[in-house]
């Protein structure tokens, strides 16, 4: 395996490595659907007859421009039961529910983004999706780039040598970022490394980080130099906060 392959590798801010890139989010303007592709054990939305593939149109009584603006919909509510409008096939279909959790995995799709002429863009890297069987955002986004770049190791096989299938973690209170392949244990360091690739980490400036991360903080605009000279050399990005959860995610252009 040649051991010189690079790219940059981004961490949380949770779990002691980060970048927030919210400056450069991937959508622009409100998601054109918003598509249930998964349901959670007991959910109300599908116990009230939502299906695989729905869009969610309204929440009570108001159109949902994107998932943020859902959360903040849901968080809103001062009655017990509200109403959500799906579309089926082009039907709209109202249903009530209780107000709170919907139980639902949900994609948004926005408008395709326009590259500007002179944009490099590394190709041949698969697209991240919860249908593709990855759970673990970090580890499947080193599964894409290994698939185009390495050895085309299975997920399932990441998922045992980064350690991350054998960890415990013990904490005072809940740690939301647990299930993250960077938090505690840094499994996606191990893997990285038992994959024979080379990496930089680098954190977003003014991030309370340890003493010894403190070296790799770095402006938002030495960030945005960083990102586009990774993707001249053909190296693509691994981030966080790419989208409007905090999940990891590829920049390939």
């Amino acid at each position: 395996m040649n051991k010189n392959r690079k790219f940059l590798l981004f961490l949380s801010v949770i779990c002691l490595l980060v970048i927030m890139l919210q400056a450069e989010k991937v959508s622009s303007g409100p998601a054109t659907e918003i598509v249930i592709t998964g349901f959670l054990e007991g959910s109300s939305l599908q116990t009230a007859g939502a299906d695989i593939g729905d869009i969610l149109i309204e929440y009570n009584g108001q159109k949902i421009k994107d998932i943020q603006h859902l959360g903040a919909l849901k968080e809103g509510v001062t009655t017990e039961r509200v109403d959500v409008v799906l579309q089926r096939n082009k039907k709209l279909i109202k249903v009530n529910i209780p107000a709170g959790q919907l139980g639902v995995y949900l994609r948004a799709f926005y408008p395709d983004h326009k590259f500007d002429r002179d944009a490099v863009i590394i190709p041949d890297i698969g697209r991240l999706d919860w249908n593709i069987g990855m759970e673990n955002s970090f580890l499947a986004a080193v599964y894409r780039i290994d698939e185009k770049l390495g050895s085309n190791m299975s997920y399932q096989d990441m998922v045992g040598i980064s350690g991350y299938g054998f960890r415990l973690h013990f904490f005072d209170g809940w740690c939301p970022s647990s299930p993250d392949a960077t938090c505690g244990y840094l499994c996606g360091d191990e893997l990285l490394q038992d994959l024979g690739y080379d990496f930089t980490t680098y954190l977003l400036e003014g991030t309370e980080v340890d003493e010894d991360y403190q070296d790799a903080l770095r402006s938002a605009d030495e960030l945005s130099t960083i990102i586009k000279t990774s993707i001249d050399n053909g190296w693509p990005v691994i981030a966080l906060d790419l989208i409007e959860v905090p999940e990891w995610g590829i920049i390939t252009g």
